[in-house]
């Protein structure tokens, strides 16, 4: 459906659910996406209430003006949008920008929100870490196009990305303009404040995937400090979209949220969701992957040590870079470990080395593991990672407020380092992580004297 407004033409749809008297829920896309996102959520999500989705402007099928944009133009929009709708009130959901907006519209629109449910929402950016995060994605566009862009991001948004998901993304990245995703990119760092954030006196759900390289889990633990009534839930197996990696577990979250509030029965829903959870997680200890590099490179799988020609056409290589680049395209495969060859040879390696490392865990029935792509490589299944253990670790300590807390962790971090870290293998993007993980020590080690 398309409602013509003045200067714009904004793009959205309203599903009614089949009972009466229920609330409205608003669903608000992230950045480079439109609402087709939430389409495989919502018959289940009608069950609970009336459903409005929409394009935010520069994004989908809305039409009006997109540079520059700005938060007062999207929060013209969307109050607009609402009245012409004749809705009184609402629950707002975001995921990633759409939770920054929500979080807006909360403030300007306080007497119209019921609830905010926010997923992998950042807030308060540290400037230079928003800085290296647009070069980074800036280095992904070739020629203006964003299709590289969103090849990269749907690897990290999505856990396991269904070829499904894959189109339905892609299609909606295709959509928005260079300019328009860098300048709303930059608008994501001058969001919210901490303070901002004690503000808020509504109830909010926070929800995040355990498996997002984007959004650590740390984030969601200092947002929870300073809202006033905040419920958080961190998803097994997901990455950062968990409306589409875990969709029955969100609907249930969202669901029962939006009905029952942070209350008993809620809190009991929640128990029985992550006893299903933790049910699910336990059987995965004992069939998790455990690769290990720091100090010497290991593969354990159910307590026993897997052996193999490790050392032979970059095996160990290969599966550390997939532990932690996962998944991988072939070409950032290529350039890291066959670069200097031409790419008829390079491809040529990169096929037999991914063959002689399926052959590895064939032998011992875990090629299940490894899932060969045409584009790209990744692991599937339950993996632990020591590296990205440690980097969690790190991370965690580098937030810590409270001071024994802090010394106890800065304590089993340094227990672990060593000058040369990864002792069997030596490529470069390793050597980058050192010297990464060498500067943060010696900053926490500053703040602690």
């Amino acid at each position: 459906m398309q409602m013509n407004l003045e200067n714009i033409r904004i793009h959205y749809k309203l599903y009614n659910s089949p009972k009466n008297n229920t609330d409205y829920l608003v669903l608000i896309h992230g950045l480079g996406l439109d609402l087709t996102m939430w389409e495989p959520l919502i018959p289940h999500l009608q069950e609970y209430c009336h459903i409005v989705t929409f394009d935010v402007r520069g994004h989908g099928e809305t039409q009006g003006q997109a540079n520059p944009i700005t938060w007062d133009i999207l929060l013209d929009d969307f109050h607009s949008l609402i009245q012409s709708l004749d809705i009184s009130t609402f629950h707002l959901a975001g995921y990633g920008f759409g939770g920054n907006l929500a979080i807006k519209i909360n403030e300007v629109y306080p007497e119209k929100v019921k609830s905010l449910i926010l997923t992998s929402v950042y807030m308060y950016f540290p400037k230079n870490v928003a800085i290296k995060e647009l070069e980074k994605r800036n280095q992904l566009i070739s020629h203006g196009k964003m299709s590289d862009l969103a090849k990269n991001m749907i690897r990290q948004i999505c856990y396991i990305p269904t070829p499904e998901n894959e189109l339905l993304l892609t299609k909606a990245y295709d959509k928005v303009e260079q300019r328009t995703y860098f300048n709303m990119f930059q608008m994501l760092t001058e969001t919210v404040t901490s303070e901002d954030l004690k503000e808020i006196d509504k109830e909010v759900l926070l929800i995040q995937g355990d498996k997002d390289p984007l959004f650590p889990i740390q984030q969601t633990n200092l947002y929870q400090s300073h809202l006033q009534k905040s419920f958080s839930y961190v998803v097994p197996n997901s990455s950062n979209l968990v409306p589409l990696d875990s969709p029955e577990i969100y609907v249930k979250l969202v669901g029962h949220f939006i009905q029952e509030g942070i209350s008993n029965k809620f809190i009991s829903v929640m128990e029985q969701v992550f006893t299903e959870d933790f049910t699910t997680i336990l059987k995965q200890t004992f069939d998790t992957l455990e690769i290990a590099i720091i100090n010497g490179f290991k593969v354990n799988f159910k307590g026993d040590e897997i052996k193999g020609k490790w050392n032979q056409r970059k095996a160990k290589n290969l599966l550390a870079y997939l532990a932690f680049h996962n998944p991988s395209s072939r070409e950032d495969l290529i350039n890291e470990f066959w670069g200097e060859s031409d790419l008829v040879s390079a491809k040529n390696n990169l096929r037999v080395a991914i063959n002689h490392l399926k052959r590895i865990l064939q032998k011992h029935h875990l090629d299940s593991f490894l899932k060969i792509g045409r584009e790209d490589i990744r692991l599937v299944g339950s993996i632990s990672f020591d590296l990205t253990n440690y980097l969690q670790l790190l991370d965690k300590c580098e937030v810590e407020r409270d001071p024994s807390l802090k010394r106890v962790l800065f304590k089993e971090l340094e227990d672990t380092y060593q000058e040369r870290m990864f002792l069997d293998i030596y490529d470069d993007w390793l050597l980058t992580i050192q010297q990464q993980i060498e500067s943060k020590l010696h900053k926490i080690s500053e703040t602690m004297e």
